[in-house]
């Protein structure tokens, strides 16, 4: 996400983004204004049925 929104604005540089898991729960921490939440949803959204599908425990390969 970062790298994606310093392409927009170098204040992307300060954001705290982070993923991880909780149990098998992902957890995305996006940043705190509705543009950049906006912006940043475009960049995940493409890989969150693969990382629900990881956190599941499915092998790497398996198709989705």
């Amino acid at each position: 996400m970062r790298v994606q929104n310093l392409r927009i604005t170098p204040n992307a540089m300060l954001s705290r983004g982070m993923a991880g898991l909780l149990g098998k729960s992902l957890i995305i921490n996006f940043p705190g204004s509705v543009k950049a939440v906006e912006e940043n949803w475009h960049v995940v959204s493409p890989i969150i049925l693969h990382a629900l599908h990881m956190v599941s425990g499915a092998d790497h390969e398996s198709p989705i």
